[in-house]
């Protein structure tokens, strides 16, 4: 199935190449891990930083990708992976963000080793406990996008203790090395093509974030991904686009994408500053996947709309 492209940071450093720590019985693994799409930040050498993307759960069973800094290491890919660790450390953020943790709190390393394009990960149990089967998925599916963000993996085998075993209790398949899916399936078919769009969403401490759900759609292209979010409403989420609105067309001149809405998206001005961000937000983020160098303009009717706040292309989703 397709891999969903999703918005990273551009090309701001030279490539930096570092190795991941290895497994219990090896120091390193047979790869090197390419930094070239993460950005280095800090005065200094002891206090550089990586910015990287980890995912958590939203109390709707919602993956969520954050990106986030996370100080420079060799083994960088088994830090992203304690960066989702159910740890006290992590509880503190994620109390502030009003999200959840993928994983149980027994739920630590042994090692990993990368090799040939598999990431191998040990946990350091036999057993795992989730509350339900979605959380159980959502534990598997966060690992396998963390670890493929890396160019030198694109398969996760999971160990525990040493061992493959063939399933989770809820009845998750781990058996095998599992590839990267689509995130956030809200649709039981998968006729057509993979895209993604983007909700918003409010944690109950008020904390706003952006989810990407996947849909599928005749064909995979920005029109098709804008025509869904604009007519598709999805459970627990909000697009914050009016009601009655509907995708004209669209047509990039230049670097400026010009989105054509019909006249309905003018209730919009009706609406709050920080709803009518949201909304805009939304479809930003949407184009984005597709192009993150374009500017966008929105046309609603015969007339240009300008938000209160200028319509920005966001760089991620979600950052904290």
């Amino acid at each position: 199935m397709k891999k969903i492209k999703f918005i990273t940071v551009g090309l701001l450093i030279v490539c930096s190449l570092l190795f991941i720590s290895g497994c219990s019985n090896s120091q390193t693994s047979n790869e090197y891990i390419d930094l070239s799409q993460i950005v280095s930040a800090g005065g200094g050498e002891e206090n550089k930083t990586v910015d990287v993307t980890v995912y958590y759960q939203d109390s709707n069973g919602y993956i969520v990708p954050v990106q986030t800094s996370i100080p420079w290491t060799e083994g960088i890919a088994k830090a992203v992976i304690r960066k989702m660790m159910n740890t006290s450390e992590l509880q503190k953020e994620l109390v502030i963000m009003g999200l959840e943790s993928l994983m149980p709190p027994e739920a630590a390393i042994n090692g990993m080793d990368i090799s040939d394009g598999l990431a191998k990960i040990d946990f350091k149990t036999d057993k795992l406990t989730f509350d339900s089967a979605k959380s159980e998925q959502n534990f598997v599916q966060g690992v396998v996008l963390a670890l493929t963000s890396f160019p030198t993996v694109n398969r996760v085998q999971f160990m525990f203790n040493g061992h493959i075993i063939n399933s989770l209790p809820n009845g998750t398949k781990v058996e095998s090395p599992i590839s990267a899916l689509d995130l956030n399936t809200v649709s039981q078919s998968t006729k057509g093509e993979a895209v993604c769009v983007y909700y918003h969403a409010t944690s109950p401490t008020n904390f706003e974030y952006y989810v990407p759900v996947t849909v599928y759609v005749e064909n995979a292209d920005c029109f098709s991904a804008l025509e869904y979010l604009i007519g598709n409403t999805c459970s627990s989420l909000n697009s914050g686009i009016p009601e009655g609105t509907e995708l004209v067309g669209i047509q990039t001149i230049g670097d400026t994408l010009c989105i054509f809405l019909n006249d309905s998206f003018n209730k919009l001005k009706d609406c709050s500053a920080a709803e009518e961000a949201a909304a805009i937000k939304s479809i930003a983020l949407t184009c984005a996947a597709f192009d993150d160098s374009l500017r966008i303009k929105l046309y609603a009717g015969s007339h240009e709309y300008i938000p209160a706040e200028g319509i920005d292309t966001p760089s991620f989703a979600n950052i904290y």
